[in-house]
């Protein structure tokens, strides 16, 4: 316990210290409350003893060896014990750690997060250690230790880990939904939230008398499932030729920002200044939509309505085919025509590739799509009905051939037409 005859006092002492298996403890309460006076109460460099009667802190004893008396400390007279004909005094002692403890842990997900680009809940993990100080012993004593009597650190550590899963969540949620920063890019950003935690964290902690010194290794990320149904929406996105949408942008952008993350933290070697500067050149970019490309001279940029033109050499041809190194070559007449042109200089047809309108939506999508670039739907023709019975109809029947009522109103099958 801490507790042993002191041979030097005549009439027997005690010494009162933090046990030695105690030392890695934030708060140690010396066990007994009646405290014999001449005792030795031995505190530590990084520590600061308390006397503290009906949760009042009453007096202090700095690093050092000091003897329990209240001709030492006067503050002792109050505190006399009767009940052990005034040989003792009653109170509470504790041993407060004044330095810093590092190598705390913390951890915990969000799994009601709304990704905002394509509206999927997502969990977001985040997970690291981090180091506290105590700067106001006796606040500590008063509003989180009291009483309580703990061989570890856990009674200070859940106060903590608590308040601090909730500020993280805050703060990442505020970098997803209201910067705009990608999901899948948010580890980079993982020092600015570090950051914005601590500047929001440390003011509350600060009537506790701790703080928040430091994160060490900490991190940000999302779970597998969550990656992967993100993956498969911009993979469709990119199939139906969407790679302008801002959606597909903030994607490919927080790609960008995860690789850059994890180059940086496997070290790198020879690749980390390419990672370093990747990072600089996206700082200014974080919340905006990446611009396709521009297409070169000659052609109409990819996706809906338009086309790459070929090059010299390539085998292509026909509609979109290059004629020399910036001319475009007429589909109907083969005229070729400056770069640019949307209309033929010979026969006047125009140069933009043929399309076929959205059976949904109606938008004009190019010959050969899958899905709609402006509603996302199929572009697979509707099946036509009979408006009497609901039998299936085929493309251009005048009747049904089930109740022979005429279908003249319905719908034809979409065509592809030139602009």
């Amino acid at each position: 316990m801490g507790i042993f005859k002191d041979a030097r006092n005549d009439v027997g002492g005690l010494r009162i210290a933090v046990p030695d298996d105690k030392k890695d403890q934030i708060v140690y309460k010396w066990p007994q409350d009646s405290i014999r006076k001449y005792s030795k109460a031995i505190v530590d460099a990084d520590e600061i003893a308390l006397f503290v009667s009906a949760g009042e802190v009453l007096g202090q004893l700095p690093p050092g060896q000091h003897t329990i008396d209240a001709q030492e400390l006067p503050v002792l007279g109050v505190l006399i014990d009767r009940l052990f004909d005034g040989n003792a005094y009653r109170a509470e002692l504790f041993f407060c750690r004044t330095t810093e403890v590092r190598g705390l842990t913390f951890g915990g997900r969000f799994a009601d997060l709304r990704e905002p680009d394509f509206g999927l809940l997502v969990e977001v993990r985040c997970y690291g250690d981090y180091a506290i100080k105590t700067f106001d012993a006796g606040l500590l004593v008063k509003e989180v230790a009291g009483t309580v009597d703990r061989p570890d650190n856990d009674f200070i550590t859940d106060y903590i880990s608590h308040r601090l899963l909730r500020v993280m969540k805050e703060n990442v949620t505020k970098a997803i939904l209201e910067k705009r920063y990608p999901v899948l890019g948010i580890s980079a950003y993982s020092s600015e939230i570090e950051q914005a935690t601590l500047a929001t964290l440390n003011p509350e902690l600060a009537q506790t008398g701790l703080t928040l010194v430091r994160f060490g290794d900490f991190d940000i990320n999302i779970d597998d499932n969550s990656r992967d149904r993100l993956e498969q929406k911009t993979d469709k996105m990119a199939d139906i030729g969407m790679a302008g949408d801002p959606r597909f942008a903030a994607y490919a952008q927080g790609r960008l920002m995860e690789g850059a993350a994890e180059g940086l933290s496997k070290g790198g070697g020879a690749t980390q200044t390419a990672f370093l500067g990747m990072g600089m050149g996206l700082a200014g970019t974080v919340g905006q939509p990446i611009q396709p490309p521009q297409p070169p001279a000659g052609g109409y940029p990819a996706g809906p309505g338009g086309y790459p033109p070929s090059q010299p050499g390539s085998g292509g041809g026909g509609a979109g085919s290059v004629a020399g190194a910036s001319g475009v070559v007429c589909p109907s007449c083969s005229t070729a025509n400056a770069a640019g042109a949307r209309f033929c200089a010979n026969c006047g047809t125009s140069l933009a590739p043929p399309t076929v309108a959205c059976p949904t939506c109606g938008t004009e999508n190019r010959v050969g799509a899958k899905f709609c670039s402006n509603c996302g739907e199929s572009m697979a023709p509707k099946p036509i009905t009979c408006a009497k019975c609901s039998a299936e109809l085929l493309p251009g029947a005048k009747f049904c051939p089930e109740c022979g009522t005429p279908s003249a109103a319905a719908p034809a099958a979409p065509t592809a037409t030139d602009q």
